[in-house]
């Protein structure tokens, strides 16, 4: 792989308008028909447009898996929210608001993750 390829920020696109520039040339010098420039190019729109679906298909693979996140918010995974700490840091704040001084620990993270 050309250093050009491994330096460009999306190398399949990068090849894509290396073979294009190449068929180009091709045309140019008269080696490749008019018919021939036209199936070429043709195939080459069709393989540009297949990287296009690719990055599609990964924004919707990730949307899947922001849903699957959000489906159960609440848990003990890294990702869900710490409900059981939000409500005991609510409690200590209303209580202490009440002039309560027996009040409950602040939550502290297990393993870093706040439950």
């Amino acid at each position: 792989m050309s250093d050009a390829i491994k330096a460009s920020r999306h190398p399949p696109v990068h090849i894509v308008d290396l073979i294009g520039r190449q068929l180009i040339e091709l045309q140019r010098n008269g080696m490749l028909s008019d018919v021939e420039f036209s199936l070429f190019d043709r195939t080459m729109t069709r393989l540009s447009g297949s990287l296009a679906a690719g990055l599609v298909a990964y924004t919707f693979f990730g949307l899947d898996a922001l849903g699957d996140e959000l489906e159960e918010p609440f848990g003990t995974l890294p990702n869900d929210l710490p409900i059981a700490a939000i409500s005991t840091v609510i409690e200590i704040d209303l209580r202490s608001m009440l002039g309560d001084t027996d009040l409950p620990p602040m939550p502290k993270p297990v393993d870093h993750i706040l439950l």
